[in-house]
């Protein structure tokens, strides 16, 4: 049952991974004659070090803050290496997720076929922070902290969000051999598919 092939029909607005408009499922008929492509998509793990919850996302995984705190400040450590954002959170994304909050929030659009984890801050505090591309390869480490009181949360594919507790660190990192496997029915490359959703 496991990595079985996806297939995504949009049933709502923008939809850059759906295989399919709502308006075209006569092409579902390709399924049965075999006529289609596959195309493996990375995932993204997030493991919470207080709890060891691990979870997995094909879009992104977020760091924010909740609804009433102020700004909080958020520590990525890249073995050794460290960056600070003082921002309302940060967001990891696959190629995959730089079509989606990534992509609001100012971050680049990838090919999916350039793998890489792009972190992009959510309504920055400086000017100057931007996105970054990393290696598909890199281990994160993210923690954040605000006044006394602020509640932080890790969400993932915008499902529901985790309370993280105070010190807590999310190691962020590529999906070890999980990728998704999503069927394309239609032969446009994903330079058309962006040029007819987005232009």
């Amino acid at each position: 049952a496991e990595n079985k092939p996806v297939l995504g029909i949009n049933a709502g607005r923008v939809g850059f991974m759906a295989g399919l408009e709502r308006d075209e499922l006569d092409k579902l008929a390709l399924l049965r004659t075999g006529e289609y492509a596959l195309e493996n998509r990375m995932l993204l793990q997030a493991t919470v070090s207080a709890d060891g919850k691990t979870f997995y996302c094909l879009n992104d995984a977020v760091i924010s803050k909740g609804s009433l705190a102020r700004m909080i400040d958020i520590t990525v450590d890249l073995g050794g290496e460290q960056i600070s954002y003082r921002a309302d959170g940060l967001i990891a994304a696959t190629p995959s997720g730089s079509t989606a909050y990534s992509m609001s929030a100012g971050g680049p659009v990838l090919d999916p076929s350039i793998e890489s984890i792009i972190l992009t801050p959510i309504c920055p505090h400086s000017l100057f922070s931007r996105s970054i591309l990393l290696s598909a390869d890199a281990r994160i480490s993210l923690s954040a902290a605000g006044a006394p009181g602020t509640r932080v949360y890790l969400s993932v594919d915008g499902e529901e969000a985790h309370l993280l507790e105070p010190g807590s660190v999310v190691e962020i990192r590529r999906a070890e051999d999980l990728t998704v496997r999503l069927i394309k029915l239609k032969k446009d490359s994903f330079y058309q598919t962006l040029s007819r959703k987005l232009m």
